[in-house]
């Protein structure tokens, strides 16, 4: 079976270099169609997720797919390399990242087999994560304070709307 990784993001700093490395590990790399593009321009051999899925990609469903949870389920996708759209910077429900947090989620929850990459600054740890089962699940618990996080800044702002619009009834 030939390894697979899943890369969905928005920040493409650094994304050169974890392709680099996934490929010398012998990685098939699946992307959604902005990264594709952007590793393809750049001279990676990228998949698209719509090629697994069979739907043309929109922003909302691009990933949401039994199919790819099913692979990360079982292993054949073995590193996630996903960040979540900057909710904070533009709150607002179109900028809630709903597939993303749903691959992280999925990714780090399986951890014993799966590598969880949930922003740039963890990509260095891609090789020894792939080797050792306590730094992959250092990577879920940072995954999953990420997650928490975010969606903790969401509730926030929903809060901050609820209250606007009680104040004016």
């Amino acid at each position: 079976m030939i390894k697979k990784c899943l890369i969905s993001v928005h920040d493409k700093q650094q994304i050169e270099s974890l392709a680099s490395e996934l490929v010398s590990l012998n990685y098939e790399i699946l992307a959604t169609s902005g990264t594709a593009k952007y590793l393809r321009d750049r001279g990676f051999t990228v998949r698209d997720v719509s090629e697994i899925t069979g739907i043309n990609e929109t922003r909302e469903i691009k990933t949401l797919h039994p199919e790819i949870f099913r692979m990360i389920f079982a292993g054949e996708i073995g590193v996630v390399a996903v960040d979540l759209y900057p909710f904070n910077l533009h709150p607002s429900l179109d900028n809630i990242d709903i597939g993303g947090i749903a691959l992280l989620r999925a990714a780090a929850k399986s951890y014993r087999n799966v590598v969880v990459l949930p922003a740039k600054e963890y990509y260095e740890w891609t090789v020894k994560a792939t080797r050792d089962i306590r730094i992959r699940r250092f990577l879920a618990e940072e995954t999953f304070r990420i997650t928490s996080e975010y969606d903790m800044a969401i509730s926030r702002w929903l809060g901050k709307q609820q209250n606007r619009e009680l104040g004016d009834l």
